[in-house]
């Protein structure tokens, strides 16, 4: 996940579920020592531990939507996850450890019925959508052009809509709509009806950016735990009847300094620093920064 940047491509953020796997973390430690300290190993792991967790994890425990569980066993969390309809998979390792999963599961429909229509872009493509005549209202605030459609529903959700043609990447994503949320004032216009698109998106990938973020214990003669894999899958849904949010996060948690595992190639596709030194020298023997103009194959090492 990086943090600086805009993007036009689709992302989503749901951060309580990764939260409520770092309350199943300290839940499980707490029952045999007591959990006194998170350590960040990255800049993105210092604000997830200073914004997100400070803010949401004594809010865990009050939110029934979510659920969460630890075990010894990884196929016990994998089990609970495919059970609760989600695809993504811990794998096994014969490091020490355990394993734990939390998931969100919020349903919310419209305090006004909608009804299906055709969307069509300003490029004339057709998508599906909702329309809608009442319940809702709109905000504006200065930083954004276009209005803020809130969307009320029979429960204590709002829904809210504003056109962007880019957003900020990663937890920046959650500050940029907090400064929007703080600014916001009603709008002094109406609408007859809105119009506004279905969703159905299911995305799953793995949260590299949280790997090796250490958890001690009030035992020093315990070494600290770090996650040595991190996944997370969310669902949304949204039609004329209301939306539906899934989202599960999963953890492996390993003792000490074992090493943890990404079965992947790491891949180095980008113009690249490199240098060659030996520990007898006082200084490199070669240093380069090598560009795409050099990216030949030589045909052997004879000169």
């Amino acid at each position: 996940m990086r943090e600086r940047g805009f993007s036009g491509e689709t992302t989503v953020v749901v951060s309580y579920p990764i939260v409520g796997a770092i309350h199943a973390v300290e839940e499980f430690l707490n029952k045999k020592w007591q959990v006194t300290s998170w350590e960040h190993q990255n800049e993105i792991q210092r604000k997830f531990i200073d914004n997100i967790v400070a803010a949401c994890k004594r809010e865990i425990p009050l939110i029934q939507e979510i659920e969460c569980i630890a075990h010894l066993d990884v196929e016990v969390v994998n089990e609970w996850l495919e059970h609760h309809g989600f695809s993504i998979q811990l794998r096994p390792t014969s490091a020490p450890g355990f394993s734990v999963a939390s998931k969100l599961d919020l349903s919310g429909y419209w305090e006004s019925l909608g009804t299906v229509i055709d969307i069509f872009t300003d490029e004339g493509e057709k998508y599906p959508g909702v329309k809608m005549k009442h319940g809702y209202e709109f905000f504006q605030t200065d930083s954004i052009e276009n209005l803020i459609l809130k969307i009320g529903t029979e429960g204590e959700e709002e829904v809210y809509m504003v056109m962007v043609d880019q957003v900020p990447l990663g937890f920046e994503l959650i500050e940029f709509v907090e400064g929007i949320q703080s600014k916001m004032r009603r709008a002094m216009i109406e609408y007859t009806e809105v119009h506004f698109p279905m969703i159905d998106l299911d995305h799953e990938g793995p949260l590299d950016w949280i790997l090796g973020m250490r958890v001690y214990v009030d035992d020093p003669s315990v070494p600290y735990h770090m996650i040595a894999q991190a996944l997370q899958q969310t669902k949304l849904k949204m039609n004329e009847k209301g939306f539906r949010i899934k989202s599960a996060a999963a953890m492996q948690m390993v003792l000490g300094a074992a090493l943890f595992t990404k079965y992947e190639p790491y891949i180095i596709n980008r113009p690249f620093l490199m240098w060659v030194k030996k520990p007898t020298l006082s200084k490199p023997l070669l240093v380069g920064y090598f560009n795409h103009d050099v990216w030949k194959n030589p045909s052997g090492l004879e000169m």
